[in-house]
């Protein structure tokens, strides 16, 4: 219809110089891209919907003060969750740092010859904790069960291989 309108010899909405056809098919073929444009655009923002050549007008979207409430309750819990992220990430860049510092310090030690004797005995536990924590520490007389007492938080680990008292 809006083609036809801006088409229409007697429209004063004419093209620039309605004696040239291909003037007049240019802007037809230029109008018809804008609105489809335009109702792509009014489509994703779920104002109008469009069943082949049917356009249904659903409305503007509506915002209340309930609905801006949740959105902001919901961004609240989303930066906490973010900075929960963020605090864990840091554990484990530290962690990780934590374990670089041991192998380099290894490295250095079997470097110097000043190694241990009998090395380090495989499987091993490295144990992290806060550095006022008090970490009782009870293993089997079979050498099969480890006991790790963190203050409130127990811990129970089978091993199954003997430990190296020597660490």
């Amino acid at each position: 219809e809006l083609v036809a309108e801006f088409a229409d010899p007697n429209s004063n909405i004419g093209s620039p110089d309605p004696d040239n056809p291909n003037t007049q098919q240019y802007d037809e073929k230029n109008i018809r891209r804008r609105v489809y444009d335009a109702l792509n655009v009014l489509m994703a923002m779920d104002i109008i919907s469009k069943d082949k050549k049917e356009i249904q007008w659903k409305g503007l979207p509506r915002t209340s003060l309930s609905d801006i409430d949740k959105l902001k309750t919901e961004v609240i819990g989303l930066k906490g969750r973010i900075d929960k992220k963020s605090a864990y990430l840091q554990e484990l860049q530290d962690q990780y740092v934590g374990l670089q510092n041991l192998v380099e310090r290894n490295e250095q030690l079997y470097g110097s010859g000043d190694a241990p004797s009998g090395g380090v005995a495989l499987p091993f536990i490295l144990v992290q904790t806060r550095p006022h924590a008090t970490v009782e520490v009870e293993i089997s007389e079979d050498m099969q069960l480890v006991h790790f007492d963190f203050n409130r938080f127990h811990k129970f680990l089978d091993i199954p291989f003997l430990l190296d008292t020597h660490l």
